[in-house]
């Protein structure tokens, strides 16, 4: 649509932004009218209409004083669903078996956020890279391969995962369940395609539920 619905955004962004915090936007949930599923591939809409709305999305907060905002927060750090390499969790059917497909949906974005906004900045959904299908997890171990094999490694400016010791033994820690030890392995996994990217952890922790 031509028209978006901004209201509940813009009451998040501004006072976070008054508050001097920096922000990452994850956009986490489909609109209606673009997907089937909340957090899986655009299937309802032309990715040219999603890519649409991610460019007012980067437009409206991108502080120029030009369809902005109220108070012309400024946001440039765009991350494309959390998790997205999660296969099936429940009712919740994310990007995980879908990685050209979300490859083609960075193909999509990445050029409608810097038309909006140059400095904005694209983020690879924070993956988990863990608890694997095969260790009876959500996740799916080649999301990433995918995603790098079809050309997403060019349509995203900073790598972005997650990282929980209690999971390390899936992605392989012969040195140890740390942030250095998994940042090692997933640049290990870009420099097999060519890709080398900043990296940006946006989870760790202790697990617990």
């Amino acid at each position: 649509p031509a028209v978006y619905q901004w209201d509940y955004i813009d009451s998040v962004f501004t006072p976070a932004r008054e508050g001097g915090f920096n922000m990452i936007a994850t956009i986490n949930g489909n609109p209606a009218w673009a997907a089937t599923r909340a957090r899986g591939p655009i299937d309802k809409a032309p990715l040219s209409r999603f890519a649409d709305f991610v460019g007012a999305l980067a437009e409206r907060y991108d502080g120029d004083g030009i369809d902005d905002a109220p108070g012309s927060p400024v946001v440039e750090y765009f991350e494309f669903y959390n998790e997205p390499d999660a296969g099936n969790l429940g009712r919740d059917k994310r990007w995980g078996n879908y990685g050209k497909e979300y490859a083609e949906m960075l193909a999509a974005v990445y050029p409608a956020s810097k038309s909006a906004n140059p400095n904005a900045k694209v983020l690879l959904g924070g993956i988990a890279y863990d608890w694997f299908e095969e260790d009876n997890g959500p996740f799916v171990r080649t999301f990433l391969d995918t995603v790098l094999a079809n050309g997403g490694g060019n349509f995203f400016d900073i790598m972005n995962f997650h990282q929980y010791p209690p999971f390390a033994a899936s992605w392989g820690a012969p040195n140890g369940p740390g942030l250095i030890e998994k940042t090692n392995a997933v640049r290990a996994k870009l420099a097999e395609f060519g890709v080398n990217k900043p990296l940006v952890i946006t989870e760790s922790g202790a697990h617990s539920n």
